[in-house]
């Protein structure tokens, strides 16, 4: 992800009333609400790869959704920008991680030719509790930027 991309994310993120103030910390997530923001991860993962864009969108926070408009945006920006999360054979999960968005997932990502990249699911607890999705980092280098630790 280019750094306007990602400035344009945490403009959207400042914009968004949910997401403004504080957030949580690396060491405030307990283990439910870790489980609970792999299981948002892994059911957009699947949503996306067969198609389920209905779910896909669902699982998006509203400031995500503002942003594109519409499902079929979405999953076409994924399909040219993030294609490594349509095409890879295995996702593993990292470090949960604070970024400059927000809290992150990590996930490393390996796809059939044996090469592996890293992505960090950027991710916010709603009004309700729930966890949605705010965003996907992809890295380019081997390993997440020093920038993205905790």
């Amino acid at each position: 992800m280019s750094w306007n991309a990602m400035l344009m994310a945490v403009s959207v993120a400042d914009a968004d009333p949910v997401l403004s103030g504080p957030g949580a910390s690396v060491e405030e997530v307990s283990d439910a609400d870790l489980a609970a923001i792999r299981d948002v991860v892994h059911r957009q993962l699947v949503a996306l790869r067969t198609g389920a864009l209905d779910e896909a969108w669902a699982l998006c926070t509203p400031a995500i959704q503002r942003t594109f408009l519409a499902k079929e945006s979405l999953f076409a920006t994924v399909r040219e920008r993030y294609r490594v999360l349509l095409t890879a054979t295995r996702a593993r999960f990292g470090d949960l991680q604070l970024t400059p968005v927000g809290l992150g997932m990590q996930l490393i990502l390996s796809e059939a030719d044996g090469s592996t990249r890293h992505a960090v699911y950027v991710v916010a607890r709603q009004a309700g509790g729930a966890w949605r999705v705010h965003g996907c980092l992809l890295m380019h280098g081997a390993q997440p930027s020093p920038l993205l630790a905790a």
